[in-house]
């Protein structure tokens, strides 16, 4: 059985997928880069998960995540910002994150880019939430 922050991300994949300018094309973890033809794109990525005792058998988990939002053209900012902002809606919108989880809010923003024939531009939204978790 998956831990409770694999099914958060798991559950954040699922509520992005198809619900975006992105379509079908939302990955987990992928570290390949996306090629031009492949954006706009989303890449959920794990990100540090802190655990502090809450009782004796239970641990309040501390968890981040990154989106990162891959998009393409000499305007990437503006379109990264509109996809990003349509990633957040979506996530803190959703009523089963929302019982998986507590406090649900995009932390930090991260943009960079890359020239080519095309520029391909990249903002990474950090996310972070926290979750009571049982021990063992």
């Amino acid at each position: 059985m998956p831990s409770t922050p694999e099914l958060v991300l798991q559950r954040v994949q699922a509520v992005l997928l198809g619900a975006t300018a992105a379509g079908a094309r939302v990955e987990r973890g992928r570290v390949d880069p996306f090629g031009v033809d492949e954006l706009p794109a989303l890449n959920v990525r794990r990100g540090q998960t802190s655990h502090e005792p809450w009782t004796q058998d239970l641990d309040r988990v501390t968890l981040s995540f990154d989106v990162d939002v891959e998009v393409r053209g000499a305007d990437w900012e503006t379109e990264a910002d509109a996809l990003h902002l349509a990633v957040d809606t979506l996530l803190t919108n959703d009523l089963t994150l929302a019982g998986l989880v507590r406090g649900l809010r995009c932390t930090a923003t991260s943009p960079d880019a890359e020239k080519g024939d095309d520029v391909a531009g990249r903002l990474t939204a950090t996310y972070q939430c926290q979750l009571i978790q049982r021990r063992g």
